[in-house]
């Protein structure tokens, strides 16, 4: 038998339970919902990261090698980056459980460096038509800057087709450095540089 002391007592803390937990639940339900939106995923952490460095890398590549402006370099990455928020809904809280700002910087950091880094990666990659250019060493750098300023390359380039240098003697080309501009056409119409030693043959 209960005594009556420890009896009142269990009914007061079952009146209070019974006053509270409505509250209680709703305090704890956003609590939950504010860390859901905040918390932090390992791997998309990871992913952005991998995004950011991978992104470094593919427009230095890009600013060398392919003749596209850097104009058109950053409409493609906002594209890339930004067309991903336009998605955004209850699959992000569901499937990722990310928040809108969350989703958004997981877009910038992660899936838009992605697409840019596959969107050249395949326009490098699948090319055809190659047309190839003697340049001697002195000639070498510049030119994609004055492919920017003028839409062409120079004209004295363009003057010169072939793979082969023909020389007489070796000695004829003793210090000089001489190699081939390989210019090809991208899967997604952007040309693509690239660079070929020349093949000597005797005349």
């Amino acid at each position: 038998m209960i005594p009556d002391s420890l009896a009142s007592d269990m009914g007061d803390q079952r009146n209070v339970e019974r006053a509270r937990p409505r509250a209680w639940r709703q305090l704890a339900g956003e609590q939950r919902r504010v860390e859901d939106d905040v918390e932090v995923r390992p791997w998309a952490s990871w992913l952005m990261i991998l995004g950011l460095f991978s992104m470094i890398g593919a427009f230095w590549w890009v600013a060398s090698a392919v003749l596209v402006t850097y104009w058109v370099v950053g409409r493609l990455f906002c594209a890339f980056a930004f067309a991903g928020n336009l998605f955004h809904g209850d699959w992000t809280h569901r499937v990722l459980r990310m928040s809108k700002p969350y989703w958004f910087m997981f877009n910038l950091l992660a899936i838009g460096p992605f697409l840019f880094c596959m969107f050249f990666a395949l326009n490098g990659v699948f090319t055809k038509d190659p047309r190839r250019y003697v340049v001697p060493g002195e000639m070498q750098r510049g030119l994609k800057q004055h492919w920017i300023e003028h839409g062409e390359l120079p004209a004295w380039i363009l003057d010169s087709p072939g793979t082969r240098v023909v020389v007489e003697s070796p000695r004829d080309t003793a210090g000089m450095v001489i190699r081939v501009l390989r210019v090809s056409h991208g899967l997604f119409g952007f040309d693509v540089m690239g660079w070929e030693e020349p093949d000597y043959i005797a005349p």
